[in-house]
């Protein structure tokens, strides 16, 4: 049984003049996988920073928050699709719950 390969078409990139445009075209080809893929190792390289000095809650939130809006700017941009904004704003309130319930204490 034959193994069912996707191809892409690679002679579109003769017009590709730039690295922007590189990323596009390629984003494209893998339906906005690449730069989903982007933004998750932004949050999870975010999250690891912060958690050096501050509490993992405090770093969810917080990288959450920046990944959502940089989400939301490339959603705008054409270059996500809109499941990525709204998982970092779920990630957010999740996080920003977790918050409320420690200071509450």
């Amino acid at each position: 049984m034959p193994l069912n390969h996707s191809t892409y078409q690679l002679s579109d990139l003769k017009n590709v003049s730039n690295a922007g445009e590189l990323f596009q075209y390629s984003n494209t080809a893998v339906d906005g996988a690449l730069g989903g893929m982007f933004l998750i190792a932004i949050f999870f390289i975010a999250l690891i920073t912060l958690s050096k000095k501050h509490h993992i809650v405090d770093s969810a939130a917080i990288s959450s928050y920046g990944a959502f809006i940089i989400s939301g700017i490339l959603f705008y941009g054409g270059l996500l699709n809109f499941q990525y904004p709204l998982a970092f704003l779920t990630i957010a309130s999740i996080s920003t719950f977790g918050l409320y319930i420690r200071n509450k204490r």
